[in-house]
């Protein structure tokens, strides 16, 4: 019963393994070869121009309350976003080919995290410089605007700051998002023989699982933003 276990135990590992090795080589031929973060960002892009229509639309329908309207909208442009990137995912599963190059483009992709996570633990000059100019710059206007009076301005103006960081984080993500939904969702099954050698995920709880979060807090934020929005610059919808 132990040599049972041990085995089933071995096998699963084997199956962890092929999979790690397989998501290297997608991502890593798509960090050389493609262009996962433009990708994502322009589905993202996409969704926005989508939340917009349906908010229009709910303005139309009589929904007054700008908050609720672009809460809604954005949390209906959350599938859209999964559809879209299935959709991309199978695009580039048609031009994925690496011939005998998986093992470079693994190691690619082994060099580009290990610079991200060097690169996250010791930002550069640059990055400092940058992200201490605009620490200053957010504080002073934060400041200008509470000195003023304008309490809601400022809750809008750090919605807005979130938000953008929100969606900057997304598209971080984008080599990853891309990499997982190309290999549960299109890959693995058009490769049955393949598929019975690696572990399997499903692509929609993954990619759920990973951009979930920042959607509804997206959709939170934009609540807020129509709450605490002045009204003088307020859209119509």
């Amino acid at each position: 019963m132990t040599a049972f276990f041990e085995s089933f135990e071995l096998a699963h590992q084997r199956r962890q393994e092929r999979r790690k090795k397989l998501l290297q080589t997608i991502r890593g031929w798509l960090r050389a070869a493609r262009s996962p973060r433009w990708t994502v960002a322009l589905i993202i892009l996409l969704c926005g121009a989508f939340a917009a229509v349906a908010s229009l639309g709910m303005w139309r329908a009589g929904l007054e309350l700008s908050g609720m309207r672009w809460a809604f909208a954005v949390a209906a442009s959350w599938p859209l976003f999964l559809l879209l990137l299935y959709w991309r995912a199978g695009a580039e599963f048609r031009r994925f080919d690496v011939k005998n190059d998986a093992q470079a483009f693994v190691r690619f992709d082994e060099r580009v995290e290990f610079e991200l996570a060097m690169a996250s633990a010791r930002p550069s000059s640059v990055q400092w410089h940058f992200e201490e100019s605009f620490q200053q710059a957010f504080s002073r206007e934060a400041g200008r605007v509470a000195g003023s009076g304008g309490f809601p301005a400022l809750i809008f103006l750090t919605m807005i700051t979130l938000g953008g960081w929100l969606v900057w984080d997304l598209i971080q993500l984008g080599p990853t998002l891309l990499t997982q939904s190309i290999l549960d969702g299109w890959l693995l099954p058009a490769h049955p023989s393949l598929a019975a050698h690696v572990h399997s995920q499903s692509w929609a709880k993954e990619a759920a699982a990973y951009s979930g979060l920042h959607f509804l807090a997206l959709s939170v934020i934009a609540f807020l933003a129509g709450l605490f929005l002045p009204p003088f610059i307020a859209p119509p919808f």
